[in-house]
């Protein structure tokens, strides 16, 4: 919003900003855009939402002249500085030209804000919703033990072949994760999240019902993490094969399936009714996988991958898998699941995108948990590869046919 003089234009802005639904990066480039167009830049409020707003400038590298408040508001900041930035009454900012102000406050104070940045002769603001200034603030505050997902891919190839998949494992040569590998990793990561962690740890792919000990990674699991919510996620093609002693160790290690439907030659609902007969815990992964529906309804997701690493750095707060979901893999822990696999793409198709030491931590090397969480909660250089914005459903589930295309536009 900016250069708004009538009450009746700024009283449809902030309508049209509650009522539109548009996707966070729409936000995100307005925000960059305004911060760009301006040579000073302030933030209306201090409250824990325009602290995310400036933290998320804060990695970016914009800096912010200042946090402001109504005048009748200032006597109650006993500190007037947040993060080393001055707060400020309003009568006390310069009126000078090309002086933006980013509403950083809940939304129920913007008229009454409008009204004194107007009454003071400044009329460029830019409005930002709660949702996305919560969201933003999610994507940037360190995760904490309850919170943390992590992934370990035990098996690196898979036995369907995804057109698009994301962790590349169409294209893998066939490999699987040994044991004592996976242990020292476990034991290490114990020692920095805790005994009692309860957060979530998947086992993943590739398929990872292809490994041959699969159930002793299932049984160790539990006994390195007793408080934790374990899964095991699969396509389902091998659970109708799977013997007893694999069923018994879900059951036994309180081990959930997360199973990801597809229209294949699978019966689903004996599956269903082979993990009811063990009482093992299975959910379909997404509404559209639900194991009772049509999985010919299943949808093929493109991860568009840039080139030329060209992409907004400040995207990464609009990936979902930010900040949400971390793989360990080979004794490093990644902040997404592309990252640990892109090699696979690089070697199947010749490809040079670099991953660098700051996409990684090597958790043998992390001195505690702090460590682990302010890295998590920070974006990896690796993002300038990915196309964020255009990540998109492109039509029904198909074999992939293993070329470029189905990872560029």
């Amino acid at each position: 919003m900016s250069n708004r003089n009538n009450q009746a234009e700024i009283d449809a802005e902030i309508q049209s900003l509650f009522s539109n639904r548009a996707p966070i990066y729409k936000t995100i480039e307005e925000l960059w855009q305004f911060c760009e167009s301006h040579s000073s830049i302030y933030i209306y409020g201090v409250c824990g939402m325009s602290s995310n707003i400036h933290e998320y400038l804060r990695i970016l590298g914009i800096k912010i002249k200042g946090y402001v408040v109504s005048d009748d508001r200032i006597s109650y900041y006993k500190k007037l500085q947040v993060h080393g930035v001055p707060i400020l009454s309003l009568n006390k900012v310069p009126n000078l030209t090309n002086i933006g102000f980013i509403l950083g406050l809940p939304d129920i104070y913007y008229n009454e804000v409008i009204y004194n940045l107007r009454q003071r002769g400044f009329l460029d603001f830019l409005l930002v919703r709660d949702s996305d200034k919560l969201l933003i603030g999610g994507k940037i505050r360190n995760p904490t033990k309850e919170t943390l997902f992590f992934g370990f891919s035990i098996v690196e190839h898979c036995n369907l072949g995804c057109k698009m998949c994301a962790a590349f494992a169409q294209l893998s040569d066939e490999k699987y994760m040994d044991i004592d590998a996976f242990k020292r990793d476990m034991l290490r990561l114990r020692e920095l999240v805790g005994n009692d962690f309860s957060g979530a740890i998947i086992l993943s792919g590739g398929e990872p019902l292809l490994h041959p000990g699969v159930s002793e990674f299932i049984t160790l699991s539990r006994n390195i993490f007793p408080s934790a919510y374990l899964l095991v996620g699969t396509n389902g093609i091998k659970l109708l094969d799977m013997d007893i002693s694999f069923w018994s160790a879900l059951r036994e290690c309180g081990f959930t399936i997360a199973l990801t439907t597809y229209p294949i030659n699978v019966d689903y609902i004996a599956v269903k009714d082979k993990a009811n007969q063990f009482q093992v815990n299975m959910y379909a992964t997404s509404i559209l996988d639900s194991i009772d529906s049509n999985p010919t309804d299943k949808l093929t997701l493109k991860y568009p991958l840039d080139m030329t690493g060209k992409q907004p750095f400040g995207n990464f707060i609009c990936c979902y898998e930010f900040n949400q979901f971390a793989v360990v893999n080979g004794g490093k822990v990644y902040a997404c699941s592309i990252l640990p696999f892109i090699h696979r793409f690089n070697k199947f198709f010749a490809k040079d995108l670099v991953v660098s030491k700051e996409d990684y931590l090597d958790i043998h090397q992390v001195k505690d948990f702090m460590e682990l969480a302010n890295f998590l909660s920070k974006p990896p250089a690796f993002c300038k590869y990915c196309d964020v914005k255009n990540r998109r459903a492109v039509g029904v589930w198909e074999y992939s046919k293993r070329t470029i295309d189905e990872y560029i536009d």
